[in-house]
């Protein structure tokens, strides 16, 4: 299936594979992929062939790739970590077996363009039926730009804007929704909008209309808010079917910096949208002063017709 055989590098620095700890964190992205293969497949040679595919070849060896040009440009394997983690026996009954799989790819093959970045860490290995780009680990800031996070970045960078930058999510569900391939969640609608300069991203909650696990939720939301070099938090802002009764609990899983997102829970209000973003603005109140909203909705009836809406 690959033509590229390690005994062709006799050098080490050449080769598509190192340790974890033989590569500069300072200059190299590590990205971290999902990944099911035919049990006949050997992991460690798909890993390197994909990391060589990415960086400095193809699927054949060329001429040019010499192993000068490999020392310099060539991605290398540094993980690929079995799920579950065979050491005896390989399960012969199994038509597919599944790995977590880390390349390091060198910083001086993308530099600041985004674009060459995704290209690069997301290009033609995607057309595997079966894999998917989880994380991706910088050692260093740069300017995240892609064709559309490249405005975002603009913007964000223009001392002429007063104003918060809102990020929308539409169009990534075609981008992580599959278990199997495209984006993790929390890099697309966490890391990535985030490096780009978002101040607020909006992202399916999954209290109300959106398919959306729990645990990716609270996940995108630590992407955003938690500790990350010198960048500032982003707010994350959970929308889609939220009314004045989820409040508690968006507070609950996501904390008190964040911005909430709704649009059916205030104008589906039975007494108008006035008395909507009132009952919201209530829910809030209650929560940070620790009360519960069906007490505070003892006195407001905006309050009490709205939890009455689920």
């Amino acid at each position: 299936m690959f033509k590229w055989r390690e005994a062709r590098y006799e050098d080490l620095e050449a080769l598509p594979e190192a340790l974890p700890e033989g590569v500069d964190p300072e200059e190299y992205v590590i990205a971290t992929y999902s990944l099911s293969l035919p049990s006949a497949l050997d992991a460690w040679e798909v890993a390197r062939a994909l990391a060589i595919e990415q960086s400095t070849g193809t699927w054949v060896p060329v001429p040019g790739e010499t192993p000068e040009v490999r020392r310099k440009h060539v991605a290398k394997a540094v993980g690929v970590y079995e799920l579950p983690h065979y050491e005896v026996l390989s399960p012969t009954e199994a038509r597919e077996r599944n790995y977590l799989v880390q390349i390091a790819f060198p910083w001086v093959n993308f530099g600041r363009q985004i674009t060459m970045l995704l290209s690069t860490v997301a290009g033609n290995l995607m057309c595997w039926e079966k894999i998917k780009l989880l994380d991706l680990r910088f050692a260093l800031m740069i300017n995240y730009l892609t064709a559309g996070l490249s405005v975002l970045r603009e913007l964000a960078e223009d001392p002429s804007i007063k104003v918060p930058i809102l990020a929308h999510m539409d169009f990534s569900g075609t981008m992580y929704v599959s278990p199997y391939s495209g984006l993790s969640s929390s890099l697309l609608l966490g890391k990535l909008p985030r490096l780009a300069g978002a101040d607020i991203v909006v992202y399916p909650a999954p209290y109300g209309k959106a398919p959306f696990m729990k645990e990716r939720y609270v996940r995108v939301a630590h992407q955003l808010t938690f500790p990350f070099h010198h960048l500032k938090p982003t707010f994350p802002m959970p929308s889609g079917g939220i009314t004045p009764s989820m409040v508690p609990e968006v507070v609950e899983d996501l904390g008190k910096d964040i911005v909430i997102g709704t649009g059916g829970g205030i104008h589906a209000h039975p007494m108008g949208p006035r008395a909507g973003a009132r009952a919201f603005r209530l829910a809030v109140e209650a929560v940070m002063r620790g009360i519960s909203l069906q007490e505070l909705a003892k006195e407001h009836e905006e309050l009490r017709l709205a939890l009455q809406m689920g």
